[in-house]
């Protein structure tokens, strides 16, 4: 039921805020993507969690230490950064607004939660989804920390 009222309350915040309309099919897919990534997560699953970003060397991740490039030194810098439970926490995102660029690329603003007993951790986040091989995939993540 949970997931239900998650993946409702996203499909009304891409109806209400896109620019420009994206299909139910498209919105249903992203949403699921980035379900299944919070779920990886909270599994403590880095390997699943990078499921969601295209396989290439073209993504890029922008934190506060700057860009890094490419799917591998993206999911170096996941686990470099998150090597244990502890430091992952429980991560639950927000999505705020979306836009279509393009038939097969769409930008969406979002918030994350992170729980943890270290002390919790927020921020936002800037998402570039492609859709290749009629899939979603992010291609480029710009995420930061807000204190």
């Amino acid at each position: 039921m949970t997931n239900y009222i998650f993946l409702i309350s996203l499909l009304l915040t891409f109806s209400i805020s896109g620019q420009t309309r994206i299909s139910l099919k498209d919105s249903i897919s992203i949403v699921k993507v980035l379900k299944f990534q919070e779920d990886a997560w909270n599994e403590g699953n880095i390997n699943k969690f990078m499921e969601g970003y295209l396989k290439s060397d073209k993504i890029v991740f922008t934190g506060s230490n700057g860009s890094i490039y490419g799917w591998e030194e993206t999911k170096k810098r996941y686990l470099n950064k998150y090597s244990n439970r502890t430091l992952m926490g429980n991560l639950k995102f927000k999505i705020i607004n979306f836009q279509k660029l393009s038939e097969h690329i769409i930008q969406m603003q979002g918030s994350f939660y992170l729980k943890r007993k270290i002390g919790d951790s927020k921020g936002f986040f800037s998402l570039i989804w492609k859709k290749e091989n009629k899939k979603w995939f992010i291609i480029s993540d710009h995420t930061s920390v807000s204190k």
